[in-house]
């Protein structure tokens, strides 16, 4: 724990504690007021979420031009 003074004039090797895997806690008086951690990188995120719900057949599919005799049924206005 350090307190605000110090973490003030020491952020440089605070942060540098941080990368080593290190959590900081910044106190005023006796109170501790923040935490200091280090972020860690975000995987590589997959994307493709609709693969898992229809498959890639049927993501291929949802994205064709729709059939000229299909296409009119889309534009319709519904009817009451």
């Amino acid at each position: 724990m350090v307190n605000t003074y110090e973490a003030k004039a020491q952020l440089s090797k605070l942060l540098a504690a941080c990368e080593r895997g290190e959590n900081v806690t910044i106190t005023r008086g006796a109170k501790p007021v923040a935490k200091l951690v280090a972020i860690t990188a975000p995987s590589q995120r997959q994307v493709g979420f609709l693969s898992l719900h229809l498959g890639e057949a049927s993501i291929a599919e949802s994205l064709a031009p729709l059939d000229k005799e299909i296409l009119p049924s889309w534009l319709r206005e519904p009817q009451q």
